[in-house]
């Protein structure tokens, strides 16, 4: 019951903030001042969370902070190529992608689309999904 009036709560006041954000916000387009003031707001309506060190992590915590960071732009900036931007793309669509249809997506061979696959798992864009061969594919990371 504990868990569920905490959800409850959590989410009451994220509605409650929520006509008070950007729409497109992102905590790293804050700066300290801001998010100390979030900080407090959350301490004030949550008790639960003071004493709370990483101010970052409690607003991510909060969900307040909804940013799309996988738009083309953010996986430009992020250094990927244009095969891995429409890959990353596909997965935001479709849910997930196997190596097989980065293949197809992209017109590549299956050594690029492991490569490519390989470096967004080190990016921590993708994660594998366990599985091995014929069935594997891959989800965000996040």
């Amino acid at each position: 019951m504990k868990n569920n009036t905490m959800e409850h709560k959590t989410i009451e006041y994220k509605q409650s903030w929520q006509d008070k954000l950007p729409s497109e916000a992102s905590l790293d387009d804050l700066d300290d001042e801001t998010i100390d003031r979030f900080v407090v707001l959350a301490e004030n309506r949550l008790p639960l969370v003071k004493g709370q060190k990483n101010k970052k992590l409690l607003l991510q915590k909060l969900q307040l902070f909804t940013k799309d960071i996988y738009t083309e732009k953010n996986l430009k900036k992020m250094g990927l190529n244009e095969r891995q931007i429409k890959a990353v793309l596909y997965v935001k669509e479709k849910g997930r992608i196997s190596n097989q249809e980065y293949q197809k997506l992209n017109n590549c061979s299956r050594n690029t689309a492991t490569n490519d696959l390989r470096e967004l798992i080190e990016k921590n864009i993708i994660k594998t999904s366990g599985k091995k061969g014929q069935g594997a594919y891959y989800v965000f990371a996040q």
